[in-house]
């Protein structure tokens, strides 16, 4: 049985492929983090390099399997895979906390997303 705590404090890279022209600190659809916790088992909260999104800036996403049922997204990054994600993110900047996240995620008020795949480094 795999131990996905391991995948907490594991540094990733991740390839954006929505919205077409993304871009960070770390170059054009490109985004390193780093995956602070594990929420539900299903649910990465990570910081991230640094994106503007309607001068806005975003450090933190969660990051959610983007064909839940498809492939256990866990053991898929645990095993290093290509691992398709959406990558959600306040679109007022603040922080994802485990307490929260959630019933935030489920509201989907005031989140914004990316679409693409992680990898761990």
């Amino acid at each position: 049985m795999s131990n996905h705590s391991d995948l907490i404090n594991k540094f990733f890279s991740a390839i954006i492929s929505e919205p077409w022209d993304f871009n960070t600190d770390v170059g054009e659809n490109s985004i390193k983090g780093k995956i602070m916790d594990i929420v539900e088992d299903d649910i990465l909260l990570c910081k991230v390099s640094s994106f503007t999104h309607q001068d806005v800036i975003i450090s933190n996403l969660a990051v959610v399997n983007r064909y839940v049922g498809s492939v256990n997204f866990l053991d898929s990054l645990l095993k290093k895979e290509n691992t398709t994600a959406n990558f959600m993110f306040s679109l007022d900047g603040h922080e994802f906390i485990e307490a929260t996240v959630v019933e935030e995620l489920k509201s989907n008020k005031g989140i914004g997303f990316l679409v693409g795949y992680l990898k761990i480094d």
